[in-house]
């Protein structure tokens, strides 16, 4: 994710004031638009891994609960069968699964939170990308321009050393246009309230009771229903 932020802040910051000071200005940007566009591509490779790890972990946590779920049916055959030491190993087994499945739950929530991440700063590059390839020519011919005239650009344009040129207050507005513009357009991808439904949907399960004391529920369920019902979520 690195990256993305620092290709970013290059492209935004630093390309178009490095423009006018090198031999190639058109190579420059275009070596610049490349690299945001590597960039992406690697990003958009690190998003899918961050899906793929997250479906494994859910995978993972399922299965954990059915195996928990089996080992409680086991707890309640051997106590219907007067095992109380059995069914207690057997409750201590479905304890640890479950803590496992905890487990794998705090890994889905990072690897969510990671993928939102990865969309927040890929969608902000993208606009960085998109922005500067529509300028790219003119920030090109500026340069350009600035080279051959044998002084800056900003002397063209009413420089004073008192104070911002024109051209930098516009460019300062822009900025300022583009930032807004972008916040809006993230917005719209990731959709409002999200961050608290993935919040809701992957809490932390709360600790169960003990091991003894789900024994002593499984006598109780026991003796009100002979076939021992569901294990308690």
């Amino acid at each position: 994710m690195s990256i993305l932020k620092r290709m970013g802040r290059v492209i935004s910051s630093n390309v178009s004031s490095l423009l006018d000071k090198v031999e190639n200005p058109a190579k420059l940007a275009d070596l610049a638009l490349a690299d945001m566009d590597k960039a992406l591509r690697q990003g958009k490779r690190s998003l899918t891994e961050v899906r793929g790890d997250a479906k494994l972990h859910e995978n993972k946590a399922k299965l954990l609960r059915q195996e928990a779920d089996g080992w409680y049916q086991k707890a309640t055959v051997a106590l219907k069968s007067g095992q109380e030491t059995l069914a207690r190993d057997a409750l201590a087994k479905r304890h640890r699964l479950l803590t496992e499945a905890v487990a794998e739950d705090e890994a889905i929530k990072e690897a969510k939170e990671e993928e939102q991440e990865l969309i927040r700063q890929l969608a902000r590059l993208q606009i960085e990308r998109d922005t500067f390839a529509a300028r790219k020519g003119t920030l090109v011919t500026q340069a350009e321009l600035s080279r051959s005239s044998g002084k800056g650009l900003a002397g063209k344009l009413g420089a004073t050393g008192k104070g911002p040129t024109p051209l930098e207050r516009y460019e300062e507005i822009e900025k300022k246009v583009d930032a807004i513009e972008a916040e809006r357009e993230i917005d719209e991808m990731l959709g409002v309230g999200k961050d608290a439904e993935l919040e809701g949907r992957f809490r932390q399960m709360e600790a169960g009771p003990g091991v003894d004391d789900e024994l002593a529920a499984l006598k109780a369920r026991l003796a009100g229903d002979p076939k021992g019902g569901k294990p308690p979520s």
